[in-house]
């Protein structure tokens, strides 16, 4: 883990940071996840007008959420494809899923309709929403 991930955990709450360091443990062992790829915290506490930069670009559906306090209630987890940032709709978002709510965190993935945009992972069977990078305490 490097100094830029560090700094995304100090900001986040402490019960969610330890449930964070579970998740990242759990997705990044071993064997878990293709060469190359890994899980990483991407963001933690966004300010009040990095929010709304968000939500103005679609990036976000809130105006204020769970990221703007401090410490932050909300983590935004991504997958690192060859030590570059990545959505790709192939990722595995369902082990985000997984160990999240396993965690009882309420996990992005589940949110949205089925008139919105989902994707279905084949091989897991399951369906995710508007934000499967997206974990936050209930």
């Amino acid at each position: 883990m490097n100094e830029r991930d560090q700094r995304v955990l100090a900001e986040l709450d402490p019960k969610l940071r330890t449930i964070v360091n579970y998740i990242l443990l759990h997705v990044n062992a071993k064997g878990k996840l293709p060469k190359g790829i890994v899980l990483r915290p991407h963001t933690g506490y966004r300010s009040a007008a990095a929010q709304l930069l968000a939500y103005a670009r679609g990036v976000s559906k809130l105006k204020r959420g769970k990221h703007n306090e401090k410490p932050a209630r909300a983590c935004d987890l991504v997958f690192c494809v060859d030590g570059r940032w990545s959505w790709g709709s192939s990722l595995p978002y369902w082990l985000i899923g997984y160990w999240a709510e396993k965690a009882s965190l309420t996990w992005g993935g589940r949110w949205g309709t089925p008139h919105e945009a989902r994707n279905v992972i084949a091989h897991s069977g399951m369906e995710y929403g508007w934000d499967p990078c997206h974990v936050e305490l209930p």
